[in-house]
């Protein structure tokens, strides 16, 4: 307990200064508690300082306790509540709006502006019965009595503090920040795009508008603030970069909307500079051994997983490649025997649909694969509500690799890939980067080389054959897969 001293309101805490100010019963309610405790911040013998601390602290609390007791002001409702109902009435408003003007009214401007100002005054004059005494009946009787007939004047000289959250809330049904979030996920760029697009998008936008629930309070200077925090809490600078490239794509729609001013760019050069959270690592040789041979209780239960662990590391496929093979995707190829990566089945906005040929090593896995398959794929999984697959064999992985020592978002599955294109770009082994491009179906961050090339033009340049050659010789440094011994190399 801190020390009682001969200075009312102030006790010793570990020697620090504490101000305590006991809340009467009848103001519990409007403070949300009994006693305010606050640190002064100011050690025993700076007690000059303390006391103008408390002098200034117990005088706004007092100043707090006449103004409720007066009617002036009262418990209400918090900020973050206030918000979250304004952005629920949002769409009943709207509901009202669309009720009120319909058929070909609904193209002229100034009626819709008219029932939209109309429906959004009644809304706040059921905000301001619900956060003053007495509602619009105290507003009307102080406008009587000093002939001021501007309702909102009053309320911001009498209720400064109600008068900034019904105007927050106001501003957030006239043009909340998500207001149109349901109309833009409709639009053909979004339908275009697959379900995991599109969810991302509405949660990214859902989340801002928690902190940004009004179009108005949103600026070029708020927003860099913004992502400042986002950065103090540790998040990479890509992720943060994608959530501004979502928002500014959502700010466009809002502005051809009208909603947003024209002029205002507040998610542009915004950019935070490349910091990433977690650098994937590619697995060493001796790592990829550890990870087949050393047995776990995933490997031993779900021995199909050593089957994906090998196929990822010879041939670099992505995991969502790997799930979705089917019977049907082995092919003859060029007299070559290939797993045919269709667009659908890898990552969108890439040229990672290839065909892979079957190495030596390769073949007998997808072999042992179709006689034990249970169903069309070779691999199991379920797909999600966002049409994905991979849950299964991702949770199978990842519990093997923890129990075996591997760091978790660091050592991971996608690391089959750039385990693979790192093998792949030793120079003994002799496989230029073009060539990596097309096995890997992966331009090493650079999407453009990707799009442009799409490959077609390797047929000739770089046939079949030779991309089995060199597929051969990534088999190879896995020497403990299938049969082989170990290269002098090592």
């Amino acid at each position: 307990m801190p020390k009682t001293t001969k200075h009312s309101h102030l006790k010793l805490h570990h020697n620090t200064w504490v101000f305590r100010y006991q809340i009467p019963k009848d103001c519990q309610q409007f403070f949300g508690k009994r006693e305010i405790i606050k640190s002064t911040g100011f050690k025993e013998p700076e007690i000059v300082d303390a006391l103008l601390f408390r002098d200034r602290d117990r005088a706004k609390i007092q100043i707090a306790i006449r103004d409720f007791r007066r009617g002036k002001i009262h418990s209400e409702p918090s900020l973050v509540e206030g918000r979250e109902q304004a952005t629920k009435d949002y769409d009943e408003v709207n509901r009202g709006i669309r009720a009120a003007v319909r058929g070909d009214d609904a193209d002229k401007v100034d009626i819709l502006d008219r029932v939209q100002g109309d429906i959004v005054d009644d809304w706040a004059e059921k905000l301001i019965d619900k956060l003053i005494p007495n509602g619009m009946r105290t507003i009307t009787k102080i406008g009587t009595e000093t002939g001021n007939p501007d309702m909102w004047g009053i309320i911001k000289t009498e209720y400064p503090e109600v008068y900034k959250q019904i105007m927050e809330q106001v501003g957030i049904v006239r043009t909340g920040f998500s207001a149109r979030l349901d109309n833009f996920l409709k639009i053909r760029d979004m339908q275009s795009k697959g379900k995991k697009y599109q969810q991302e998008h509405e949660s990214k936008i859902k989340e801002f508008a928690t902190v940004f629930p009004s179009i108005n309070g949103v600026s070029h200077r708020e927003v860099k603030l913004w992502t400042r925090k986002l950065e103090e809490k540790g998040l990479a600078s890509a992720t943060i970069n994608k959530w501004l490239g979502i928002l500014n794509n959502y700010w466009r729609y809002l502005q051809e909307e009208g909603l947003a001013p024209e002029d205002s760019h507040p998610f542009i050069k915004q950019r935070i500079k490349k910091f990433k959270k977690y650098e994937r690592q590619t697995f060493s040789i001796e790592g990829a051994r550890r990870l087949i041979e050393e047995n776990t209780y995933q490997s031993l239960r779900y021995p199909y997983l050593i089957d994906f662990i090998q196929l990822g590391f010879l041939t670099g496929c992505r995991v969502k490649e790997l799930c979705e093979i089917k019977e049907e995707n082995i092919i003859s190829y060029d007299n070559v025997r290939v797993i045919n990566i269709t667009g659908d089945m890898t990552k969108r906005n890439t040229s990672g649909a290839r065909k892979i040929p079957l190495t030596s090593k390769i073949a007998p896995i997808i072999d042992k694969l179709i006689l034990e398959k249970t169903d069309d794929y070779l691999f199991k999984g379920v797909r999600n509500k966002l049409q994905d697959r991979t849950g299964h064999m991702s949770k199978r992985f990842s519990a093997h690799k923890r129990k075996l020592g591997f760091a978790s978002k660091i050592e991971v599955a996608h690391s089959f890939r750039h385990t693979a294109n790192t093998i792949l770009s030793l120079q003994r082994l002799n496989v230029p980067k073009e060539h990596r491009e097309v096995l890997l179906g992966w331009s090493d961050g650079n999407d453009k080389s990707m799009s442009t090339t799409q490959y077609g033009h390797f047929d000739e340049s770089y046939p079949m054959s030779q991309r089995l050659d060199d597929l051969e010789k990534l088999g190879q440094e896995f020497w403990f897969i299938g049969s082989g011994k170990k290269p002098s190399t090592y």
